[in-house]
């Protein structure tokens, strides 16, 4: 445990965390008030324990697709909060303070335009927000970060289309588009189109693979064979195909694992399958997700719990960070970077 200074300080990227998710409940609960929504207030009268359906907490033995349906009822009652470019831009900032403690210098960051625009808030309100936010945290706090533009799986490929149209006017501000929300079935098919379009735009790829669904090994196949995706965020389910774990190995795919827990659960999820990832030699990071929701909250202590454990170590800590600026889409020079900087932190361990 005495590495654990050197640890806190370890420079560190994050690639899949959620714009809204990161909302901390004093925010919410603020940006509520200003907008006159206190009565909203009342569909989650426990900010920032979840997720939940209705009143109660899910509990283990919960079915993951049950999990997930409780979990973005939750998500889509917080981002009713959001409402102007003020909002947007205080979450921004206030993310990127929580940022700085944990030493996340750089940070690739999720945001869901479909969910805004439904409420009234205009595309272009909503990207000047984000760009305001993030050139002001990243002036303030000496971090980079870039944007990722996500579609609902569950709604029509058109608005994913529509929404890839928006963003032209922003597209020096979003460095790739990826897929998250609910399943349903042919979703990866679907999307073929919007992805195409993407792809010839020049944004990164990358798609949710959400854990121990039915259909998750199938879908990460087909998102790395009909989406022709760079990452699956989560992915864990790569582990139940022999052939697929291969392939991902020599494609060189990310897996953006988050192993984070709810209130009322005591310790990380899904520690066995990224243990396992990391031994059999694939490309994972690991996330922090939803930290305003989740009670692991943000990366720094996440990572730090992992640690604690008995399947890690700090050289586990090292490896994991050295993945996160390798599988990141940031340019040769600034991944060579920050990868010495990674080192340098390695060799004080070593020899402190």
């Amino acid at each position: 445990m005495e590495a654990m200074p050197v640890l806190a300080r370890i420079p560190k990227a994050e690639l899949h965390v959620h714009f809204e998710g990161t909302i901390t409940p004093d925010l919410r609960r603020t940006c509520a008030q200003r907008n006159g929504l206190e009565a909203d207030l009342d569909r989650f009268p426990l900010c920032g324990i979840g997720p939940v359906a209705g009143n109660g907490i899910v509990t283990p033995g919960t079915p993951p697709a049950e999990a997930l349906r409780a979990f973005l009822s939750v998500y889509d009652a917080s981002i009713a909060t959001i409402r102007t470019e003020r909002d947007v831009y205080e979450i921004v900032m206030e993310h990127g303070r929580s940022r700085l403690a944990d030493n996340v210098v750089y940070s690739e960051v999720f945001f869901d335009p479909q969910a805004h625009v439904d409420r009234g808030v205009s595309f272009d309100e909503l990207l000047s927000g984000l760009t305001a936010g993030v050139a002001d945290s990243n002036a303030r706090y000496g971090l980079e970060t870039a944007l990722i533009m996500c579609f609902h799986r569950d709604r029509p490929a058109d608005e994913a289309l529509e929404m890839l149209r928006l963003a032209r006017r922003w597209r020096e501000h979003i460095i790739g588009v990826g897929l998250d929300d609910n399943e349903i079935d042919g979703w990866t098919s679907a999307f073929r189109p919007v992805f195409d379009a993407a792809r010839s735009e020049g944004y990164h790829l990358t798609s949710h693979c959400d854990c121990d669904l039915p259909n998750a090994t199938a879908d990460i196949r087909r998102c790395l064979d009909i989406l022709r995706v760079e990452r699956i965020d989560h992915g864990i389910d790569v582990l139940y195909d022999e052939d697929l774990v291969a392939d991902s190995i020599e494609r060189n795919i990310c897996f953006t694992v988050c192993p984070t827990w709810r209130h009322g659960e005591t310790a990380p999820r899904r520690l066995s399958a990224l243990r396992t990832m990391l031994d059999r030699g694939l490309l994972v990071t690991v996330n922090s997700d939803d930290p305003g929701l989740f009670a692991s909250g943000t990366l720094g202590p996440l990572m730090s719990r992992l640690i604690e454990s008995e399947l890690f170590d700090s050289s586990d800590y090292y490896r994991l960070a050295r993945n996160s600026f390798i599988a990141s889409w940031l340019a040769d020079d600034a991944k060579e970077r920050y990868l010495k900087a990674v080192d340098a932190y390695a060799l004080e361990t070593r020899t402190g």
